[in-house]
């Protein structure tokens, strides 16, 4: 009896497996966009991508493990909250990486392990680098604004493209009760006015103790609204830069005894005589344990991340 339901249970578990690899089989081959009629498959994109992409994708993924295997053997992975702090100040303080992620909300979270990689790298690639307190205090003498923190000026920036609606987006600005919003501008004038910044708020800085920089910027009053000249975006087709003042952030002098300071400034003098990065990873890779089903996989992913090496093995 005993016997009979250790059957039962195997049978039931071996049918599972097979319901579940027809799913997925069904399922990579089940139509996931239909035009006239003809079916475009999960498997169709995922074979064009494998061609297209394939040896890089897998190299930059084999990357990224050995760094983060590497960081958190080392005690460097960058926590959670210190990745979502950079990818909040890269979106706040370019106003770029802000409309990337605005456009291609999906992307966040690649740009987050993306971020992830470069910090953990850099703090790999100085862990081992002996560097003096007063070498950090030298550091922060000479470049004290990479470290204090800036005036900010957060602002609805509105780059106009048609001289002919300046005058009446700048009275749209202007409304205070209600005040109109930067999304209800850009949908009265489609492909006329664009709005910089993430969630269509920008920022402008201002280094802490130099009140020349930006300085008409920082004149402004709160709900004031001024016109500039298109400057670096006159390229584009601007005609003029509208600015709206929301509120300014008054900066300070950076605290030399903060531990975040601290890694900031340490980082920096060790950048000056820390070894090349290529030398850590052909090491880290050297020593890692590989397999894959793929037996070109190893060769492949070698000539993307050492491709001098991998050629002169090749021509041995």
């Amino acid at each position: 009896m005993r016997f009979l339901r250790v059957l039962v249970v195997v049978a039931l578990i071996a049918s599972l497996g097979l319901n579940f690899i027809l799913y997925k089989k069904y399922r990579s081959g089940r139509a996931i966009i239909t035009l006239n009629g003809e079916g475009i498959t999960r498997r169709d994109i995922d074979g064009w991508l494998e061609q297209q992409a394939g040896p890089r994708a897998k190299a930059l993924f084999v990357q990224r493990v050995l760094v983060n295997q590497e960081a958190k053997k080392q005690g460097v992975l960058p926590t959670q909250q210190e990745v979502e702090e950079e990818f909040a100040r890269r979106r706040e303080e370019n106003w770029q990486f802000a409309r990337q992620v605005d456009m291609n909300p999906w992307m966040a979270g690649e740009m987050k392990k993306q971020i992830q990689e470069e910090l953990a790298k850099i703090r790999l690639m100085a862990k081992d680098v002996p560097v003096t307190e007063e070498e950090m205090r030298e550091e922060y003498r000479q470049n004290p604004m990479r470290y204090d923190t800036p005036n900010k000026a957060r602002v609805n920036l509105a780059v106009v493209l048609d001289a002919s609606i300046i005058g009446e987006v700048r009275q749209l600005l202007q409304k205070k009760d209600p005040p109109v919003s930067p999304t209800v501008i850009m949908s009265q004038y489609v492909n006329k006015v664009v709005f910089l910044g993430h969630e269509n708020r920008f920022t402008f800085m201002q280094p802490f103790g130099n009140n020349k920089v930006n300085a008409e910027i920082f004149k402004m009053q709160k709900d004031e609204v001024r016109q500039f000249p298109p400057g670096e975006f006159a390229r584009q087709g601007a005609r003029a830069i509208l600015v709206r003042m929301l509120e300014k952030i008054p900066g300070k002098k950076a605290d030399l005894n903060d531990p975040k300071v601290k890694e900031q400034l340490r980082i920096a003098v060790a950048s000056r005589r820390w070894s090349p990065w290529q030398e850590k990873l052909v090491q880290l890779w050297d020593n890692a344990v590989f397999y894959s089903e793929d037996p070109n996989d190893k060769r492949n992913i070698e000539m993307v991340l050492f491709p001098d090496r991998a050629r002169a093995e090749a021509s041995r």
